[in-house]
């Protein structure tokens, strides 16, 4: 049986190198805290002190080998197919924003609970990239710890109910939420994108929307009086 694997795009092999230098320096501090790496991590106090720097860094610096490893090759296999269908200027353009937008709901968590601390990681893209991958390629098989087969859509959902279930049960429910919601944000980015493209504008999608949630309410009805059944108080409007 052969397998196919996505090209490692020159994109994905940055962002994995700079994960992997994030984690030897997060080590080297573990063990010498002379290697100071507030600079490179997110909080509010550090912003509030003028260390924007975080913003650009926190993403690449994760604690753990196995988080490392499972998101590096999360971001090889689904993020080099998803890459191939965006292509490599928009897929950079994604990652950018996903770790902006991440950055500021974690702020404005923190603004309100200030004793949160730190955000790093990469979880936000790769959360991203789970379920665009199983909204895209929902009936590809996949094997969950390459054991147990199921369809992409069942994986992906898998994958981020484990997230949600942290989320709500662990301490770290600030940075799981924030991580989160970078998908609707890149969602939303990519609907509005393709509502230009189209020369419709946001305004006009939506009063579109809401008038095709009225038209469903709506139902036809003969003139025949034979026909005609007699309308009941909670039958919906409808046309003649």
């Amino acid at each position: 049986m052969q397998y196919y694997y996505p090209p490692l795009t020159w994109t994905n092999k940055m962002i994995i190198i700079c994960s992997a230098v994030g984690f030897l320096l997060s080590s080297i501090h573990g063990q010498s805290p002379f290697l100071p790496l507030d600079f490179f991590l997110l909080s509010w106090s550090g912003i509030k002190s003028g260390g924007v720097t975080g913003l650009v860094f926190y993403s690449f610096f994760q604690s753990s080998l196995m988080s490392v490893l499972f998101n590096s090759l999360l971001i090889w296999f689904i993020g080099g197919e998803l890459e191939q269908k965006w292509g490599g200027k928009l897929y950079l353009k994604l990652f950018i924003i996903a770790q902006l937008s991440t950055a500021v709901f974690y702020l404005l968590a923190t603004a309100i609970f200030p004793s949160l601390g730190y955000l790093q990681g990469i979880n936000f893209f790769c959360f991203t990239l789970i379920f665009f991958y199983g909204y895209f390629f929902s009936e590809r098989p996949l094997s969950f710890m390459l054991i147990f087969p199921m369809k992409a859509k069942y994986f992906c959902l898998l994958l981020v109910g484990i997230q949600v279930y942290m989320m709500i049960f662990s301490a770290r429910f600030a940075s799981i939420f924030a991580h989160l919601m970078a998908f609707p944000v890149i969602f939303a980015y990519l609907k509005s994108r393709s509502l230009r493209a189209q020369g419709i504008s946001i305004f006009s999608y939506l009063s579109n929307r809401k008038a095709a949630q009225k038209r469903r309410n709506l139902y036809v009805v003969s003139d025949d009086e034979h026909e005609k059944p007699e309308r009941k108080k909670d039958d919906p409007k409808y046309f003649q």
